[in-house]
């Protein structure tokens, strides 16, 4: 008879621990995130009113730091508007962002741009490429 109510007993606790792993288990994957909005959400691009001033000129001061602000490594400057909308127009900042065949990739030892970035900038060039 004592066996049976340790046997019991003994149900009762593996139940609870099973139960209290569970949880644990539950609350471990609940709790985790990633926070990386263009993994999250892949189609998350608005390319609507992509300017200079917003969007491109804030690109490549940060992602061409080379080729600004008299850095002109390569003999490459984009400076300025006009500077960038030489390369714009003979297709070389494209090619180099999209990391094509017979030009250097840009930012070199970085991997390409994200395609949402590639994308916004394609938008503006074929708007015109304005300064705005």
């Amino acid at each position: 008879m004592n066996y049976i109510r340790i046997f019991i007993s003994n149900q009762k606790s593996y139940r609870n621990i099973v139960l209290l792993f569970m949880g644990m288990g539950m609350m471990h994957l609940t709790c985790c995130y990633y926070d990386n909005a263009a993994v999250l959400y892949p189609d998350n691009c608005t390319t609507q009113k992509v300017t200079y001033t917003q969007f491109v000129r804030p690109f490549v001061d940060a992602g061409c730091s080379c080729h600004v602000k008299g850095s002109v490594n390569g003999n490459v400057n984009l400076h300025t508007y006009t500077d960038l909308k030489v390369y714009v127009k003979n297709g070389l900042f494209m090619k180099t962002i999209k990391h094509e065949s017979g030009v250097s990739p840009m930012p070199p030892s970085v991997a390409k741009r994200t395609d949402c970035e590639i994308t916004k900038l394609e938008v503006w060039i074929n708007s015109g490429a304005i300064e705005n």
